[in-house]
């Protein structure tokens, strides 16, 4: 009795020893199992995240190199703005009024050249939003027009100033030499400063020996239309010559605080337009500092684009609108402009 109770408890021990073998046996092999599906995902969390973080890094140094360009452009109106009221207090006192007066031409053109360069960059280089680089440009054209106290800034309107008899053709050969002189030294100006690397975008544009590319290229909308992307960009900068002209002509009796917003807006909605194609340019001398640099077409193709169509485009305007107000002269004048010389 006592042998047969004795051999069952020992059968139990061993079943429960068995039991408890085969348990810790699975719970093992469960373990080995996961350890590397575990391991795994931690790898997969982990190669999700190095992108995450690049992208944010990414982030960081385009948003840096923003910061430093628009620190730039201030820096670069608040240096013109001073150098205008330097110029004027100086030459206008001892009886150098027509000196004054093509230094601030000098000076306004320089300015316009500079931050359209630097925006340029903001938009090619550092790859902005399309909406951020259009409220810039808004901005910028509100700056420039209550800050240029009268200079032109473009051969195109110192020509029509030129025909209509509000400037001598002396007076307007000088003022587009002077245009000419800053577009030409506000590159040179720009590269120079991007050659010291205050950002990112400065560097990695230095380090790409200062390129750009055309953007005149076929687009499949126009082309259906116009043959060749030359004659797309032509009438491009044609069309947006005229309408900037229109836009000048008749709102002449606005006033001059809402005047300077309804051209910022007309010229950003033109850039919208028009940028992809020929980059919307509508000045010769802009032009001369922004797109002649630029890979892609020759000098004469440039020169029909941004020289050639916006002359005809201004002219198109003014004699259009002068004919339909009967021969009288259109009263446009530049924004915030004084009386010329």
């Amino acid at each position: 009795m006592s042998s047969s109770s004795s051999s069952s408890t020992a059968e139990r021990i061993s079943d429960h020893t068995h039991t408890h073998t085969c348990t810790h046996t699975v719970a093992c092999c469960r373990h080995k199992k996961t350890e590397p599906e575990e391991h795994a995902r931690r790898h997969k969390e982990r190669e999700g995240e190095r992108p995450r973080l690049r992208r944010g890094r990414h982030l960081q140094i385009e948003m840096s190199g923003v910061v430093v360009s628009l620190c730039l452009l201030v820096v670069f109106v608040l240096l013109c703005e001073l150098s205008r009221r330097i110029l004027t207090k100086l030459l206008a006192p001892r009886g150098l009024c027509l000196s004054a007066v093509y230094a601030v031409e000098l000076v306004s053109t320089l300015q316009l050249c500079i931050c359209n360069l630097e925006l340029r960059l903001l938009g090619e280089v550092g790859r902005l939003q399309p909406q951020f680089c259009l409220s810039l440009t808004y901005l910028a054209s509100v700056v420039h027009g209550l800050t240029f106290h009268g200079a032109l800034g473009n051969p195109c309107s110192t020509l029509e100033y030129t025909y209509r008899g509000r400037l001598t053709a002396r007076s307007g050969v000088l003022r587009m030499v002077c245009q000419f002189m800053a577009a030409s030294v506000a590159r040179t100006m720009l590269q120079g400063l991007w050659a010291l690397g205050l950002s990112d975008l400065h560097l990695r544009h230095t380090l790409q020996g200062f390129q750009c590319i055309s953007p005149i290229h076929t687009d499949t909308h126009t082309s259906l239309v116009l043959p060749g992307p030359l004659v797309t960009a032509a009438a491009v900068e044609l069309a947006g010559a005229f309408a900037m002209q229109t836009a000048f002509t008749h709102t002449h009796t606005m006033d001059q605080r809402y005047r300077v917003h309804a051209i910022a807006a007309l010229t950003a909605t033109l850039t919208y337009a028009g940028g992809k194609m020929t980059g919307a340019v509508f000045n010769p001398a802009l032009a001369l500092s922004t797109q002649f640099s630029c890979s892609g077409h020759s000098f004469l193709d440039y020169c029909l684009v941004y020289w050639l169509a916006p002359l005809l485009g201004m002219m198109c305007s003014v004699l259009l609108f002068d004919q339909m107000l009967s021969g009288r002269a259109s009263p446009y004048r530049p924004l915030l402009a004084n009386k010329r010389k």
